[in-house]
């Protein structure tokens, strides 16, 4: 079941292949769009620009393989922390894009993994997490 779902989502992922230049006129209009406050312009950048990072979910996702986690759950979760990432960059205030939203990704990525085996309601915080397993 879970090789199918693969297969399926890399098709997805092929017809779209990454293209640069697409991406900076996309991050630009996005930006202009965060200006002018259009609403509307920014939705679709939004989901262009996050179909082009696909790869890059994938790939930050790869990374970890130590955890035991399938490939889809990984790379479910880096899309969460690609969506974040997305909502959240300002490129008058942030660096280059794909080195913020990868962080993005990684912390989402690294939250899953920390809160594996933890089946809480409510996310804790990391620190406080920490601070349990020191006294466990």
């Amino acid at each position: 079941m879970d090789s199918l779902a693969e297969d399926l989502y890399f098709r997805e992922m092929s017809i779209c292949p990454y293209d640069k230049a697409r991406h900076k006129a996309l991050l630009k209009q996005h930006y202009q769009a965060q200006v002018r406050g259009s609403s509307k312009v920014k939705k679709k950048n939004l989901r262009e620009l996050h179909e082009l990072n696909q790869g890059l979910v994938v790939n930050l996702a790869g990374r970890f393989k130590w955890t035991g986690r399938s490939l889809m759950a990984r790379v479910q979760e880096g899309n969460i922390g690609l969506k974040k990432g997305l909502e959240s960059y300002d490129s008058s205030y942030h660096g280059t894009f794909s080195t913020y939203v990868g962080q993005q990704i990684k912390w989402a990525l690294l939250r899953f993994v920390q809160e594996e085996g933890t089946n809480r309601i409510i996310r804790t915080p990391y620190h406080i997490l920490k601070t349990i397993r020191q006294y466990e």
